[in-house]
């Protein structure tokens, strides 16, 4: 049911999150590790990958590698350069805000600053 995107129950959903044969929240759920790895299917496996997508050091790494490289950058770029690398159960909104969060987590960090005419920079510290 879950590979082929049918509903499953309350009950189900709490069992098979128990045994840890899925991933992911009630809305989005998707076959987890321990079961895709052992599967000789090479669509199952990329079809995790794209549900898992990667950890937020990966995307920091990204932006701050733009910006080494670039100098500065717009919000817009950031969404042309990370949202096709998000994961594929994301909506277009959750994953705009993904951008959002990360160059927030960035500018917290002090590692990346907000200047004239909305430009990110990497920063002087």
């Amino acid at each position: 049911k879950v590979q082929k995107k049918g509903s499953i129950s309350d009950s189900e959903f709490k069992y098979l999150k128990k045994m840890k044969f899925i991933e992911g929240r009630k809305s989005n759920i998707y076959l987890s590790f321990k079961v895709v790895q052992s599967t000789l299917n090479q669509g199952v496996k990329a079809q995790y990958i794209n549900h898992k997508s990667f950890d937020d050091d990966y995307f920091k790494k990204i932006i701050l590698e733009y910006l080494k490289k670039f100098n500065n950058a717009s919000r817009k770029d950031f969404e042309a350069l990370l949202i096709p690398k998000l994961s594929t159960t994301l909506t277009e909104v959750q994953k705009k805000s993904k951008v959002g969060n990360l160059l927030s987590m960035l500018r917290l960090e002090n590692k990346i600053i907000v200047g004239a005419k909305k430009q990110w920079y990497l920063s002087e510290v």
